[in-house]
């Protein structure tokens, strides 16, 4: 099967004409950081909604505002930010990337790995940028995190667990709402389709490039009812990487407390566990005390670490701060690469392999399958998509 290697895409045009599809809640984030950007104008914002259209133009300097991404695209951005539901992705996307502008989208890029694929190598052959916005990955602690297995502090990797705990169902949620249904319901996953995207990307940056011999995910409904497809999901998988086997545990429960989304890896060295909405990091491993006091030194230099980060989320409750500092951070490197051509902090082999990981998941009820994410490269697909 042939491969495709996309040219390295850049920018040179300043100010960088920025367009916004999309004037939701996590629209305010992304626009947050372009009117910080000194290099950056922000051209336009389409959104089916005025009220949202209008907010952003008063709040945030946005030039104009519109309703259909056309009008929007005709005023030539380099940058298209795509923050519309999922089901809507393939289509904007493809506008957007035929309009020769860069894309930025918002998770997932599409609703199986096969939409991922096709528009992964579509933005290649024009030579543009298209990347999912994986933004946990880059908050502070998940970034401490993988400094730590990279400088071989915890050893060989050989567990992650990633959990989600959040209560969609709970009144006033969007997910619940019967009489304004949310569009993720639609999806293969249904709701939970809103957070397995980030359960997906932030195991494979823990265990970026494995094989699984075995993912077994068992997906159930315990609230019952006709609106949630799922609510919890429980997987257990088997990877194999450069080092030997790697248990991987996904796991997301609509009925535990507190919300939380944390990533726990041990090593054949040490251990290691954040949590990513009270922001906290932990470290256990072999200190310079001797093996008799490390237990003790690993509690205090912890529990000196969580008391920071107490105050630290305190503060940061009272300021209104959210844990999307590390789209932030995503964001900047993202416009940092493409104007010097450097690396992308996520790159399409790190999209597409969310994708697929997400699709087997999804794909086996209580039955095992085999998925190879070793490799470097996207396999090029026909489309074979209805819009």
């Amino acid at each position: 099967m042939a491969h495709l290697t996309a040219q390295t895409p850049t920018l040179s045009t300043k100010p960088i004409r920025v367009a916004v599809v999309g004037g939701g809640a996590i629209s305010k984030h992304h626009l947050a950081f372009l009117a910080s950007r000194a290099d950056v104008e922000i051209v336009g914002i389409c959104d089916i909604s005025n009220s949202n259209g209008q907010y952003a133009v008063e709040q945030f300097g946005v030039a104009q505002r519109f309703t259909e991404i056309d009008h929007v695209l005709e005023l030539k951005p380099d940058v298209v930010h795509i923050l519309t539901p999922p089901q809507s992705h393939v289509a904007l996307v493809k506008k957007a990337l035929d309009a020769g502008a860069h894309v930025i989208c918002e998770k997932p890029l599409g609703s199986s790995a096969n939409d991922v694929q096709w528009l992964l190598n579509y933005a290649a052959s024009s030579t543009r940028l298209l990347v999912e916005t994986q933004n946990y990955r880059f908050n502070p602690e998940m970034q401490q995190l993988l400094s730590s297995i990279e400088s071989g502090e915890l050893g060989d990797v050989r567990d992650v667990d990633v959990m989600a705990q959040f209560d969609i169902r709970a009144a006033g949620s969007r997910f619940a709402d019967l009489n304004m249904r949310s569009s993720i319901h639609d999806m293969p996953a249904g709701a939970l389709h809103d957070f397995i995207t980030h359960l997906a990307y932030l195991a494979l940056a823990v265990i970026p490039e494995v094989r699984f011999d075995s993912v077994v995910a068992h997906w159930n409904n315990h609230g019952g009812g006709d609106l949630f497809r799922f609510d919890d999901l429980d997987a257990t998988c088997i990877a194999i990487g450069p080092n030997g086997p790697i248990h991987v545990r996904i796991r997301f429960s609509c009925h535990s407390k507190p919300e939380q989304l944390a990533v726990h890896v041990r090593g054949s060295a040490g251990a290691s566990e954040v949590e990513l909405m009270n922001p906290t990091f932990t470290l256990i491993k072999a200190r310079s005390t001797g093996k008799q006091l490390t237990p003790i030194t690993n509690q205090v230099v912890n529990g000196t670490r969580m008391a920071k980060a107490g105050f630290k989320n305190l503060y940061d409750k009272v300021l209104g701060k959210s844990p999307y500092v590390g789209l932030t951070t995503f964001l900047g490197q993202t416009y940092d690469a493409l104007i010097s051509g450097a690396t992308q902090p996520v790159t399409s082999q790190d999209v597409y392999r969310a994708a697929a990981f997400v699709d087997a998941l999804i794909a086996n009820k209580h039955h095992e399958i085999q998925i190879d994410l070793s490799s470097s490269t996207i396999p090029i697909v026909e489309p074979s998509l209805t819009r």
